[in-house]
């Protein structure tokens, strides 16, 4: 079984600390799947403290989610494909919180998000952050892609 990635343990350690999302090695090597491989992944990925794991397949790619009941925190990803033989043009990595945990989500708290990312994932990747609420969560969806050569 593959761990849940390096990807996203806990964005937010403590509200306002920032830690890694999704490292360089994780983007790159999803970034180099065809979605079977990508299908194939998914359904092995357990998440490392035992959180609930489940697959919501899609046309364009199964999205994999994580949830622990006692945190009430939950984590996603999810590679968008053209077809079946095409590399994802767009990988969401999300992270969700009960809602009233986060920061207001302003402008600079944006930049913070996407220039930690940015640092993270170095000059090959492009990243937006974006707020989502969806109650009783709250969390921050990041949208990557990858900058052709």
């Amino acid at each position: 079984m593959f761990i849940l990635l390096g990807i996203f343990m806990s964005f937010f350690a403590s509200v306002g600390m920032s830690q890694t999302i999704i490292s360089k090695a994780d983007a790159d090597y999803i970034f180099s799947l065809t979605k079977p491989s990508w299908e194939d992944y998914a359904r092995k990925m357990v998440h490392p403290d035992g959180w609930k794991v489940r697959l919501s397949p899609r046309d364009t790619g199964t999205g994999v989610m994580a949830y622990d009941n006692q945190t009430r925190m939950g984590l996603s990803i999810q590679p968008f494909y053209k077809d079946e033989n095409s590399l994802p043009d767009i990988l969401i990595v999300g992270s969700y919180y009960p809602l009233g945990t986060l920061p207001k989500f302003t402008e600079d708290f944006k930049h913070t998000i996407e220039g930690e990312a940015k640092k993270d994932l170095g000059a090959e990747y492009s990243v937006s952050a974006a707020y989502i609420e969806m109650p009783p969560f709250e969390g921050v969806e990041l949208l990557i892609t990858k900058i052709s050569d």
